[in-house]
């Protein structure tokens, strides 16, 4: 994930919250599951929540300088669609 070193600079705060069941949060649970651990190893001072709650809808919330936030949508989308919306966030 080419994002991934300019996410800590960009990004505050990571929220990520899905459903533990759900075929539409499937995405969001196979990115976390294939990469927080180098997510994480490549921002060490990011908090990176990470949310299961039967229901919910797959999002990720990003909280930027001066409280600015912004939260997506990844309902339905693959784990390669969740790296894209991750990349379009490190940009902002």
């Amino acid at each position: 994930m080419a994002a991934r070193r300019a996410l800590s600079s960009a990004v505050h705060e990571l929220r990520l919250a899905f459903c533990q069941t759900s075929e539409g949060s499937k995405g969001l649970r196979d990115f976390v599951s294939a990469n927080y651990s180098a997510l994480k190893a490549d921002n060490p001072r990011l908090p990176i929540l990470v949310r299961e709650a039967a229901g919910a809808e797959a999002r990720v919330a990003a909280r930027f300088a001066k409280g600015a936030e912004q939260a997506l949508s990844v309902e339905g989308m693959s784990a390669k669609e969740v790296e894209g919306v991750l990349q379009q966030l490190a940009k902002q």
